[in-house]
């Protein structure tokens, strides 16, 4: 079976993100954004199916490396082709999976001192976001999904979250 390879980018297609050349340290933000951009389309879709893999990769351009997320699987695969299809027309922004971005920037594409999270810390608060809003009964279907997703894939940030709302037991 042939894998098949799709470049997503680094981040939401509607998101400032560190431009290569620009940006202080632009390879090393990229990469914290693209990791962080795979956690939130894990949100949204779920973790990946077999075969389906999703790091994070460096390319080379005419100005200089960039990173995005790299999908690899396997071609006639109708789950995984059917999981690319998903991810492939990725969300608007950092919102739509209730994350928040990690890092901004200024007006000149520099990031802004103190703006920059880790993944981690992403992954926390739209847990911790999504689980307050649906404990106070704004919570939709979306924010469910992020909950059910985020806490099968990125355990250790779930228990983090829940510590952080007071509730060990892990849930809203």
């Amino acid at each position: 079976m042939t894998t098949l390879t799709l470049a997503l980018g680094p981040t939401p297609y509607d998101e400032r993100c560190a431009q290569t050349r620009v940006t202080a340290d632009w390879l090393v933000l990229q990469q914290l954004e693209a990791t962080t951009y795979r956690a939130a389309l894990i949100a949204l879709h779920g973790a990946p199916p077999a075969g389906v893999h999703l790091p994070v990769a460096t390319y080379g351009h005419d100005f200089g490396s960039y990173a995005a997320i790299e999908v690899r699987y396997p071609s006639g695969d109708a789950a995984a082709s059917a999981y690319v299809d998903a991810l492939a027309g990725g969300p608007k922004s950092w919102m739509t999976a209730n994350f928040t971005a990690p890092v901004l920037y200024d007006d000149r594409s520099q990031a802004i001192p103190g703006s920059r999270r880790t993944t981690t810390d992403c992954v926390v608060g739209a847990l911790a976001t999504c689980r307050m809003l649906i404990a106070q009964g704004y919570g939709t279907a979306r924010e469910e999904t992020v909950v059910a997703n985020l806490t099968r894939a990125f355990p250790t940030s779930a228990r983090m979250a829940a510590a952080l709302l007071g509730n060990t037991a892990g849930h809203a």
